[in-house]
């Protein structure tokens, strides 16, 4: 396949995940963020539940507590149809990965994801509140934890822009309105949640998400679709 054509052919999916992918109680101190609908949609499956899980910094246990799934079979299906996607050709279709604001670490919190949603997701990418990214007007100089538009930005001119792919086939997964406005003004896509209680912005969730969910599973569909 022409590398150009594969470029078009591919999507690039950035999740969070507090309040999308996940809640946890060391992020919310025991106070849920999410609205009163998109509750219900926690796991209560011991296979959606991680009870052990602790923050590190520099070797020590910050804090600890329990990591719950969000939406669990609804996600699982879009895992494995990204999956379906990516076994489809030579040529990966869906680029997955991880943009949070918190400080998980990345090997445990990709290992409780896989056990969440399926052995078979995989993350290309990992950043969490740690990252940097380099200043446009002056290389030199790093950016402590930018915006996600700002990091997605930083990604797309060092290695997916490189590849050819659009901006128009990048998106973010996200239930914070202001992380979708950035990531929409540095000209990314973005499906918006709707689900944190505060960050919702009149956007219900129970409402929207059929309309969510079927978005996800329609921009798969047509990616494996156009692939073939």
């Amino acid at each position: 396949m022409d590398s150009t054509l594969g470029a078009q052919n591919t999507i690039v999916l950035y999740f969070d995940l507090d309040q999308t992918l996940l809640e946890s109680e060391m992020e919310t101190k025991g106070v849920s963020r999410l609205t009163e609908g998109a509750k219900v949609d926690l796991s209560t499956s011991l296979d959606g539940i991680a009870d052990s899980y602790c923050y590190k910094e520099n070797g020590d246990i910050k804090s600890s507590g329990k990591i719950t799934a969000f939406a669990r079979n609804e996600f699982k299906a879009i895992f494995n149809k990204i999956n379906d996607c990516n076994s489809a050709g030579l040529n990966k279709k869906v680029i997955v990965r991880a943009l949070t604001n918190n400080y998980y670490g990345e090997s445990d919190i990709k290992k409780i994801l896989s056990c969440f949603y399926g052995c078979k997701v995989e993350f290309d990418g990992y950043a969490n509140a740690y990252r940097k990214v380099p200043d446009p007007t002056n290389p030199e100089i790093n950016l402590y934890h930018p915006g996600k538009g700002a990091t997605m930005d930083s990604d797309y001119n060092q290695v997916y822009g490189e590849m050819g792919i659009s901006k128009n086939n990048i998106y973010l997964i996200d239930d914070s309105e202001k992380n979708c406005m950035d990531a929409e003004a540095y000209g990314f896509k973005t499906v918006r949640m709707g689900t944190h209680s505060k960050e919702s912005n009149g956007y219900n969730y129970v409402e929207e998400k059929s309309k969510i969910f079927s978005e996800l599973s329609k921009l798969l569909d047509d990616t494996l679709s156009r692939g073939l």
